[in-house]
């Protein structure tokens, strides 16, 4: 027998799961949040579309079926389920002694520490795997990477987030 019970972008209690908004249509809601308190730019309708600041969505519809999308900015708006994108910065931009700087001014000069130095000094070894490398770094670290809007979670890549360089 088929649970009617609907499924999230994550796996719960071995079921498989499935994309949200169909088989063809599919966005890691998860991912997405981690970005909403550092006011994630998306870009609607396509290239060349409205660039809005997102702080917030809400999904309506009943059981697997939604059927709106809600995103909150300044000013609540309703926006059609259609095209829209994360615009993120590729983690590969990352890595020059300037984004450093920025990194001891965000985490506060007094808090950082010698573990910190050592997962730089890793990123900086192995430039080849910093899509596994910036997984794994320290809280603090990630904070900055979503603050920034890089691209931590490969979203480009599958087409879920635009570049910034192709605005």
């Amino acid at each position: 027998m088929t649970s009617t019970k609907p499924t999230f972008p994550n796996d719960r209690c071995g079921n498989k799961s499935k994309p949200l908004l169909g088989d063809d249509f599919y966005i890691p809601f998860a991912h997405l949040t981690q970005y909403l308190p550092y006011k994630l730019k998306m870009i609607f309708d396509g290239k060349g579309g409205r660039i809005l600041e997102v702080t917030g969505f809400r999904l309506a519809g009943a059981s697997e079926k939604l059927s709106e999308i809600v995103f909150f900015n300044s000013v609540s708006e309703t926006l059609n389920i259609g095209y829209f994108k994360p615009i993120l910065r590729p983690i590969s931009e990352f890595g020059d002694s300037d984004d450093l700087r920025k990194i001891h001014e965000f985490i506060g000069l007094g808090k950082w520490c010698e573990a910190y130095d050592q997962y730089f000094e890793a990123w900086f070894n192995d430039a080849s795997n910093v899509d596994e490398l910036v997984l794994q770094c320290p809280n603090n670290i990630f904070q900055y990477f979503l603050a920034n809007h890089y691209d931590v979670f490969g979203l480009i890549k599958k087409d879920f987030a635009i570049s910034i360089n192709d605005i």
